[in-house]
C-alpha cells in the first residue's frame, strides 16, 4: 500500500496528523509506504508537486494498493487528484469549496509549523477554482471523516458533497479532527474493501 498525504493551509509535512499517518502507514505497510509533499505555496503548483508524486510512488503499484489522504485544504486537493487517477481517498474534514471560501484569508499568513509565509490573493483564488471538479466520477472511492464542531469549515458542505461515499459523521470535536487517532481500523477496513 502507497499513500499521498496532503495537509491543509499552513500546516506542514510534519503536523501531528501527518506524524500519526506516517508511523500508521510504515507500521502496517512498511518503510517507503508514505509520502507527503510540503503544499504550502500556489495551488498550481502544488497540484503540480502532487501529481508528480502520485506518478512518482502510487501509480507504480496497483490500483487497489493506493490511496490519498487529504485534511482541510489537502482534502480538497484529494478529490482532484482522486478524481483524475481513479484512486480511493480518504478526507479528513475536507475543504470542499476554497475557492468561495478562502476570500477572508486575503493576505499573507504564517505556516504553523515552519512560520513560512504564505500568500493567499486573487490568483490563489482563481487557481483552485480551476481544480475545482463539480462532479465525483466515484464517490464510492471516498472515505469522508468529518466532526460537527469543525470551527473553520460547515462539516454539512461536505456531507452534501459526499452523501454517496462512505461517510463517518461525528457529533464535536474541531477543525484538527480530534478523534483522529481512533480512526485507523476504519481506514483499514475501507482500503480493506475490493478496489471497484
Amino acid at each position: 500500500m502507497q499513500c499521498l498525504y496532503i495537509h491543509g493551509f499552513r500546516s506542514a509535512p510534519i503536523s501531528t496528523k501527518a506524524e500519526m499517518t506516517r508511523s500508521w502507514f510504515e507500521e502496517t505497510f512498511g518503510q517507503g509506504s508514505f509520502h507527503a509533499p510540503d503544499v504550502n505555496c500556489p495551488p498550481s503548483k502544488a497540484i503540480q508537486l502532487l501529481e508528480n508524486a502520485y506518478t512518482q510512488h502510487l501509480s507504480v503499484v496497483p490500483a487497489s494498493e493506493r490511496v490519498i489522504i487529504g485534511s482541510s485544504l489537502g482534502g480538497f486537493y484529494a478529490t482532484h487528484l482522486a478524481n483524475r487517477f481513479e484512486s480511493r481517498a480518504v478526507l479528513i474534514n475536507p475543504a470542499c469549496y476554497p475557492h468561495q471560501r478562502l476570500h477572508e484569508f486575503i493576505g499573507e499568513h504564517d505556516n504553523f509549523y515552519t512560520q513560512e509565509k504564505i500568500r493567499v490573493d486573487a490568483e490563489f483564488l482563481g487557481q483552485l477554482e480551476s481544480l475545482f471538479q463539480p462532479t465525483l466520477h466515484h464517490p464510492e472511492r471516498f472515505l469522508v471523516l468529518l466532526e460537527t464542531g469543525d470551527e473553520v469549515l460547515n462539516y454539512k458542505e461536505a456531507a452534501e458533497r459526499f452523501s454517496q461515499s462512505h461517510l463517518i459523521v461525528k457529533g464535536g470535536g474541531d477543525h484538527s479532527y480530534t478523534d483522529y487517532a481512533k480512526r485507523w481500523p476504519s481506514i483499514q477496513n475501507f482500503l480493506a474493501k475490493p478496489y471497484i
